[in-house]
């Protein structure tokens, strides 16, 4: 059997209102729609590597996953993850998975924060396998 794939293409965002398509949610309002769209182009690929993997160990594992974390940096360096904690209302509870997700995020640079070189990050991500 063909491993599932997830039912989500690399996401696409409308900086104006911050609002994200394919599966991915930012629940910042749009104020993190700049970095909403970096994450999406950088991290996303390698979480839905993350979420094929754990599909093939359980096809039948959908959901959403709804995590906070922090980013904290300056102009120059860029900022980083400080904190990553998955919500109790989060669907997916492959802790493989959810592992995989914690490092990828971990490892990916993003934009500093304009504000107070931090920004908080509340974001959904739901996750379907291809049907086809």
């Amino acid at each position: 059997m063909p491993s599932p794939s997830p039912k989500r293409e690399r996401a696409e965002y409308d900086r104006e209102d911050g609002s994200a398509a394919n599966g991915l949610t930012d629940k910042s309002d749009g104020a993190l729609a700049d970095l909403m769209a970096d994450f999406g182009n950088d991290a996303m690929p390698l979480i839905d590597e993350c979420y094929t993997a754990a599909a093939e160990r359980r096809p039948d594992l959908r959901g959403g996953l709804d995590m906070n974390f922090k980013i904290v940096g300056d102009p120059e360096v860029g900022g980083l993850v400080d904190g990553f904690e998955v919500e109790a209302s989060s669907e997916i509870d492959d802790a493989e998975m959810i592992e995989c997700v914690r490092e990828t995020i971990f490892s990916t640079v993003f934009p500093a924060p304009a504000e107070a070189g931090e920004a908080g990050v509340r974001l959904t991500m739901r996750f379907e396998p291809d049907e086809t």
